[in-house]
């Protein structure tokens, strides 16, 4: 099962706990702005509002091997990729039986054999294999390029380093490292990856040890500048992942990740704005029974106090069953709580996730989530509001952890059966954690919306501007 469709699964459980009927407006600014503009410029946000959580759920609910570094232009890369190639590289090596006595010198590294191939798509690969006579280290070397003009990769290499031993063939023949390094071209939006592993105390060929990292570079213009990926992992199965996001304006984020040996443990996240997410988990794939919560808490000052989550789920019969519950503490003392049951299951076209949920004030509506294999994700859903506007709402969420929604409000079903013009219209691009900005356009006009991570919103139309809140 891909992990980033049970992410969503909490992304979208957060939009059946806000379409209620409070004003979402306050008192500060000067636009003259009709609620229904209000409260339909707060739904994009409160449907991407749990994006954050899909990094704590990738985390724990899959093998954190399985954790992707990020794209690399023919796939996605994992920890458990860069491992198998190393280990592919050190098995090549045992199976060619040189005869490297025979070519014993007094100089250290020194090249063996090497060559290039030249494939279909133009794509050139240059390799070689060096051996140190005094250290007993082979270095498996390769470089790519000339890549096809669909890729968006200029550069591959990569140096892997295994144990030879002297004379060469009597060393244990284990990878000991990787390190890769990808450059892409100016048009795409990543500018490097650099990744490096290590793998140790190996059991019958297969490391129970290992230590990685990767930095992801991006083109200047993005808010999110770079981001680090780290993963300590031990033989008996516990270990630790954190990551850093670092932004164009200087500030952070980070989300830290412990695993325990019998699939339980606990995260950390901290976000740009102060707010502090923590929480706890039991692997659901491992036994078919999993558990998850998580507290937000805001900083001082916020209108929002803290954000309780809890999930229980049940994977039978290759179905995720997720039963999710989330409190909202506001800081007048007001609470506002939501429950949804939410199922995610492997079909032809790839993972699935279907939420259909009825609010007790009579909202309700059907979200479907589809993962695609090349890192974009795709959503499509209807919703009915409390007072009877039907939405129609479709979205991409990209590897960067950016994504692009679209929505068209109605008056009711009915208008929209009938081939009525939607009476909003909105698009939104939002850059991760909880920001974002886009138009919402109502009787002609365009208004811009900004989001910060404190859960209001500023809203203009270029001449008079107002704060709104997007939790109600």
């Amino acid at each position: 099962m891909r992990i980033y469709s049970l992410a969503v699964v909490f992304l979208f459980s957060a939009l059946f706990l806000f379409n209620c009927q409070n004003s979402t407006t306050e008192d500060g600014g000067s636009l003259d702005v009709e609620d229904v503009v209000a409260e339909q410029a707060a739904f994009g946000f409160q449907i991407n509002d749990i994006a954050s959580t899909s990094d704590e759920i990738e985390g724990i609910n899959s093998d954190p091997m399985d954790v992707g570094t990020n794209v690399g232009l023919e796939g996605k890369t994992t920890l458990k990729t860069l491992k198998e190639r190393a280990l592919n590289a050190a098995k090549t090596l045992k199976q060619k039986q040189l005869n490297v006595s025979a070519l014993a010198k007094t100089a250290g590294d020194s090249a063996l054999f090497g060559g290039a191939d030249t494939l279909d798509s133009g794509k050139i690969v240059r390799w070689g294999m060096y051996y140190d006579f005094f250290t007993g280290k082979a270095r498996w070397v390769s470089v790519a390029y000339n890549f096809p003009d669909f890729q968006n990769m200029t550069y591959d290499s990569m140096e892997i380093v295994i144990d030879m031993g002297v004379p060469y063939g009597t060393g244990s023949g284990n990878a000991e490292s990787l390190y890769e390094l990808q450059l892409f071209k100016d048009s795409f939006f990543i500018e490097k990856i650099e990744s490096e592993i290590s793998l140790s105390e190996y059991n019958d060929g297969e490391p129970g040890a290992i230590t990685a990292s990767t930095e992801t570079h991006y083109r200047p213009g993005r808010e999110l500048s770079w981001k680090r990926m780290t993963a300590s992992m031990h033989a008996n199965g516990s270990g630790t992942v954190t990551n850093e996001f670092h932004y164009s304006d200087g500030s952070s984020s980070s989300a830290a990740f412990t695993f325990n040996t019998d699939h339980t443990g606990t995260f950390t996240k901290t976000r740009r704005d102060g707010t502090v997410v923590t929480g706890t988990f039991n692997q659901v794939f491992d036994d078919g029974v999993g558990s998850y919560t998580a507290l937000i808490d805001f900083p001082n000052g916020y209108y929002l106090d803290k954000i309780e989550k809890a999930a229980s789920m049940s994977f039978l019969n290759e179905i995720l069953t997720v039963n999710f519950a989330q409190k909202i503490f506001f800081s007048t003392g007001e609470i506002d709580s939501s429950n949804s049951t939410i199922t995610v299951e492997e079909t032809e076209s790839g993972t699935v996730t279907t939420i259909t949920a009825q609010k007790r004030n009579g909202a309700h509506g059907t979200i479907t989530v589809t993962e695609s294999v090349d890192g974009i994700s795709t959503m499509s859903g209807v919703w009915t509001t409390w007072d009877g506007y039907y939405i129609i709402v479709n979205a991409e969420y990209y590897i960067d952890g950016s994504s692009h929604m679209h929505y068209d409000v109605y008056t009711n079903e009915d208008s929209y059966d009938n081939g009525d013009e939607p009476i909003i219209t909105a698009d939104y691009n939002f850059t991760g954690e909880a920001g974002g900005e886009g138009t919402i356009t109502y009787n002609g006009t365009e208004y811009q919306v900004t989001f910060d991570g404190s859960g209001k919103a500023e809203i203009s139309d270029g001449t008079s501007m107002k704060t709104i809140n997007l939790y109600f």
